[in-house]
C-alpha cells in the first residue's frame, strides 16, 4: 500500500509542474571518449547538439551546431524565449571550468513551424566565474580567450539547451531540453 501511494505522490507531483521532462536518445562515446551527437526529445521538440569533429586543433574553428524542431500535433506552435531559442554552455572537463550562458535580450514570442528546424552555430556565450558557481575559478585572461574560441588542449563539454513555453505566457507549460556532445583539443 505504502508503494502504491508513494507512485501516485510522484505521478501527481510530476503533472503539476509544467515540465516536460525530456528523452534523451543514446550518446555513444568514440574509442577517444568523445561525443559527436545527441538528440534529446519531448512530445513537441527535438534538440540535436552535433560537432564535425571529435578532436580539434588549438586555434580551429569549432564546426558545433545545434538544431531545435517542432514536432507536435498542430502545423505551428507559438513559444516564448529568451534571445535565442537555442543557448550554449561551455565546459573545459580538463580543468572543471564551466562557463554558463547570459541572457542577451528580452522576451521573443515566435511561430514554429511544424518539422521545420531553427539552426544556429556555436558561439560563447558564457559569464564570469563568480564564488558559488559549479567548478573551479578561472581568470579573467582564461574567461577572454575561451570567449574568443581560443581554447587550451583538454577535453571539452559543449551543452545546447533550450528554456521556452509553448505560448506567449513565459510561466506556463515550459519546456527544458538539453542535449551535449564532448570532443578533444590538442596541439
Amino acid at each position: 500500500m505504502k508503494k502504491c501511494i508513494s507512485f501516485l505522490l510522484i505521478i501527481f507531483l510530476l503533472s503539476g509542474c509544467n515540465t516536460e521532462i525530456p528523452i534523451v536518445k543514446e550518446q555513444v562515446p568514440s574509442e577517444k571518449g568523445n561525443i559527436t551527437e545527441t538528440i534529446s526529445e519531448n512530445e513537441q521538440f527535438i534538440l540535436t547538439v552535433r560537432t564535425e569533429k571529435e578532436e580539434y586543433q588549438v586555434g580551429e574553428p569549432l564546426e558545433i551546431t545545434a538544431t531545435l524542431a517542432y514536432k507536435g500535433e498542430t502545423d505551428t506552435v507559438t513559444v516564448a524565449h529568451s534571445g535565442t531559442p537555442i543557448l550554449f554552455e561551455t565546459t573545459n572537463l580538463t580543468k572543471d571550468y564551466q562557463f554558463g550562458w547570459a541572457m542577451n535580450t528580452p522576451l521573443y514570442i515566435e511561430d514554429f513551424k511544424k518539422n521545420e528546424p531553427y539552426k544556429t552555430v556555436y558561439s560563447f556565450s558564457g559569464g564570469s566565474y563568480h564564488e558559488g558557481m559549479p567548478g573551479e575559478p578561472y581568470s579573467d585572461d582564461e574567461y577572454r580567450e575561451v570567449a574568443k574560441g581560443n581554447l587550451s588542449p583538454g577535453k571539452y563539454e559543449i551543452k545546447a539547451m533550450t528554456k521556452l513555453s509553448v505560448g506567449e505566457n513565459p510561466t506556463l507549460n515550459k519546456v527544458e531540453l538539453e542535449a551535449n556532445i564532448i570532443f578533444t583539443v590538442v596541439e
